[in-house]
């Protein structure tokens, strides 16, 4: 048998955990609060995003992060 799922309020209080990778070809982008999966963004670079160098790379998936999950911020 299993179980209804429960709604339940976040607690901004608490600490949430972002994992970001940028890849040569695309992102990824992991949401979890306290142990739980919140949100999961995964995206493919354009042609022209491709060719950034990494740190170039690294610092879009940042800002995507910063307007993706400025809610949760």
């Amino acid at each position: 048998m299993t179980s209804p799922f429960m709604l339940d309020l976040l607690d901004l209080n608490m600490v949430f955990v972002v994992e970001m990778d940028a890849l040569r070809v695309g992102m990824r982008i992991v949401l979890i609060y306290e142990g739980h999966l919140i949100a999961y963004i995964a995206k493919i670079f354009r042609l022209k995003q491709q060719a950034l160098s990494t740190y170039k790379r690294e610092m879009y998936v940042i800002l995507h992060v910063i307007t993706k999950l400025k809610h949760y911020l």
